[in-house]
């Protein structure tokens, strides 16, 4: 795989100053951390296609269907990437009470995993279905599967949860795609706690906003501010990145 001249330079940098040794002592160290994942929990829905041309009888794209698969995205990915690096892994993600898919996630959750569910009333749980020309595996359209609004239903019982947790852990990563489920009261929960906190959100054609930030939680004030200012701001694809000093 080929890396941009930026990325090849600085992990060349990287390597002329850490070793393999000193690299797998941090990686072991952090084994015994407590994790707290929050964030939306998102099936991945790839469905593979041989495009054909336009129809003959509307301007439209058409295609020949190939085959499909499912992945537990969102929130869910990026705690089963941290359960092969941690023991402990917490999470707290909301699922739609009439489509779930919770034996779905569940079967593909890391048994490490201790999952922590609430339930969308009138809500199904979000999927985002891509459908991809398999070669040269160029995504051609995507579909939202989700009902807005939903997941702030759930923001007393979400802060409530989180009270609970966020004692018994040492850091939390914050995924938030921006469909609702942080409203400004979980958001506050958050970074009031003492615990380290890790927040990133991306970019989609639900959100328009990007922001990429680390926070020591032991400073909240700046990160609510800016999510304050983020909440009202017309700015688009702008990305903002927060790191104060913090020891883990």
């Amino acid at each position: 795989m080929a890396f941009p001249a930026e990325a090849r330079s600085f992990l060349a940098s990287f390597a002329a100053s850490h070793g393999r040794e000193e690299l797998l002592r941090h990686l072991e160290q952090i084994r015994s951390l407590r994790v707290l994942f929050v964030g939306e929990a998102i099936v991945d829905e790839y469905q593979y296609c041989e495009t054909m041309g336009k129809s003959g009888k509307e301007p439209v794209l058409a295609a020949r269907y190939v085959s499909a698969e499912q992945f537990a995205g969102g929130v869910l990915a990026a705690a089963n990437q941290a359960a092969a690096l941690c023991d402990h892994v917490g999470l707290v993600t909301v699922l739609g009470a009439e489509d779930s898919r919770e034996e779905f996630i569940r079967e593909r959750l890391d048994p490490k995993i201790a999952a922590s569910f609430l339930y969308a009333s009138g809500a199904r749980t979000i999927l985002k279905r891509r459908l991809v020309e398999i070669y040269p595996f160029q995504k051609l359209f995507e579909i939202y599967v989700m009902d807005p609004g939903a997941l702030e239903t759930v923001s007393e019982p979400l802060c409530r949860r989180l009270e609970d947790l966020l004692p018994g852990c040492d850091a939390v990563v914050v995924t938030d795609y921006g469909h609702g489920m942080l409203a400004p009261e979980a958001i506050e929960v958050l970074c009031q706690s003492n615990r380290f906190l890790a927040v990133n959100t991306q970019v989609n054609a639900d959100n328009q906003i990007q922001l990429d930030m680390t926070v020591a939680a032991q400073s909240p004030e700046p990160v609510i501010q800016l999510l304050m200012k983020l909440e009202s701001s017309d700015r688009v694809n702008e990305g903002i990145v927060i790191r104060p000093k913090a020891d883990v």
